[in-house]
């Protein structure tokens, strides 16, 4: 979000140069060493919800029917994102992510309230938010590279995104039209 952010407006290599660089990593890593730095080291809310997880150590696995549905939702949440963005709808896109709950002056209520109920929920799961919702993440996995073990199912997976990403973006130009 950060990234459509700084290609509509601008990089603000001045005010933050710490930024652009993290955002170049989390691209480049992905891309090149076929790793998730950016989730594992980089992103505040998931140390942050990596440290709130540390009070309870058995943690709750979605099962059943749960398990299928949460499998799919942030792939699902990156690809309704981005169909409102290439459509034109303005999104303050922000608001569609905790990260600003770290900066209480720009936060909302909503990333803040957001940012809470996901900090809690860490308690019982395992990164909830990390593995079940977020955008910046789905992207990531799409851009990294298939590894050597499972290289052919990791094609078959992100091909599989990409025509339903696809359908989605079909359906959704006939809604909306």
């Amino acid at each position: 979000m950060l990234l459509f952010n700084w290609l509509l407006n601008g990089v603000p290599w001045g005010a933050r140069i710490l930024l652009p660089v993290i955002a170049v990593l989390a691209l480049a890593c992905p891309l090149f060493l076929n790793k998730g730095y950016y989730c594992a080291y980089l992103c505040p809310f998931g140390a942050a919800q990596e440290l709130v997880g540390k009070v309870r150590k058995k943690k709750i696995a979605p099962k059943g029917v749960w398990k299928n549905i949460f499998k799919y939702t942030r792939v699902i949440y990156f690809m309704v994102i981005l169909a409102l963005l290439l459509w034109g709808i303005p999104l303050e896109l922000a608001s569609l992510e905790p990260f600003p709950a770290f900066l209480l002056t720009a936060a909302t209520g909503w990333v803040i309230a957001l940012a809470v109920i996901f900090l809690l929920l860490s308690v019982f799961f395992a990164r909830p938010w990390c593995n079940y919702f977020c955008p910046t993440g789905a992207l990531l996995d799409i851009l990294r590279k298939a590894d050597t073990k499972a290289g052919s199912e990791r094609r078959k997976k992100v091909i599989r995104e990409f025509i339903a990403l696809a359908i989605f973006l079909v359906i959704l130009y006939f809604i909306l039209r």
